[in-house]
C-alpha cells in the first residue's frame, strides 16, 4: 500500500490499496482515509501509529490481530516506510503487509486468484 500523507491528518489518504487488502477488507480504500477503516479499533490503532511515525519520522512495525468481514479471524505484519518529498516531513507511507504468520486454513482464500 501507498498513503499520502499531510500535516492535517484527517486529509491522509490511501494512494495505491492494493487487491489482496481490498479482499482482506472487504473494500477498496484506494482514496479513502487510513481512518475510515470499518473496523473501528484497527483506524484508531492507524491513527496513533500514523501521528508517532510523523512525529518521529522514523519506520513503524506491527503485528496486527482482528477479525474482518464475514466474521474471519486476521493476523498480518505491517512495515511502514516513510518517504519524504522534502526530506524533511513525511510526504508517503510505503506499508508491506505479510499474512504468512496467519494459520494458512485462515489465509487460502487471499493465496486462490480471483477471477478476472
Amino acid at each position: 500500500m501507498v498513503a499520502d500523507m499531510h500535516p492535517d491528518m484527517d486529509n491522509n489518504t490511501y494512494r495505491y490499496w492494493g487487491s489482496i487488502m481490498t479482499r482482506i477488507h472487504g473494500r477498496d480504500m484506494t482514496g479513502q482515509s487510513p481512518y475510515d477503516l470499518e473496523l473501528a479499533d484497527l483506524a484508531r490503532s492507524l491513527r496513533k501509529i500514523h501521528s508517532e511515525m510523523i512525529e518521529l519520522r522514523t519506520w513503524n512495525s506491527t503485528i496486527n490481530t482482528f477479525t474482518r468481514h464475514g466474521g474471519i479471524s486476521r493476523m498480518h505484519c505491517a512495515l511502514r516506510l516513510p518517504l519524504s518529498d522534502d526530506g524533511q516531513s513525511i510526504s508517503h507511507l510505503v506499508v508491506v503487509i505479510d499474512v504468512s504468520i496467519t494459520n494458512p486454513e485462515d489465509r487460502r482464500d487471499l493465496l486462490i486468484p480471483t477471477p478476472t
